[in-house]
């Protein structure tokens, strides 16, 4: 798992998310990236960085946010447990407790 925090979501911010688990993990063939359908997903860098890396790209059909479901459920679970009725005092404090959730 890789993962980044930002005010905006951009294609950088996405590939060095990208970058963190390529590092993390040993590729295999027939890896493959299931992702919605943001634009950052889609863009030309990104699409490019997982052909480099031999990962086949796989996204929702439009309108069918179920076709990613685990993913759907893991974020929901993560904001439920880890999120949702917290106060962070800063960045720095939101950006460590997930890293406590996501990096253990």
């Amino acid at each position: 798992m890789g993962w980044e925090l930002s005010n905006t979501r951009t294609v950088e911010l996405t590939l060095s998310a990208l970058n963190k688990a390529v590092r993390r993990r040993r590729i295999e063939s027939d890896l493959m990236f299931h992702s919605d359908r943001g634009s950052e997903y889609g863009a030309y860098a990104y699409q490019n960085r997982l052909k480099e890396l031999g990962i086949e790209s796989s996204m929702n059909r439009p309108g069918f946010m179920n076709d990613n479901v685990y993913v759907e459920s893991f974020f929901q679970t993560l904001k439920t447990e880890n999120i949702k009725g917290f106060y962070f005092e800063s960045v720095e404090d939101l950006r460590a407790n997930l890293s406590w959730y996501l990096d253990r």
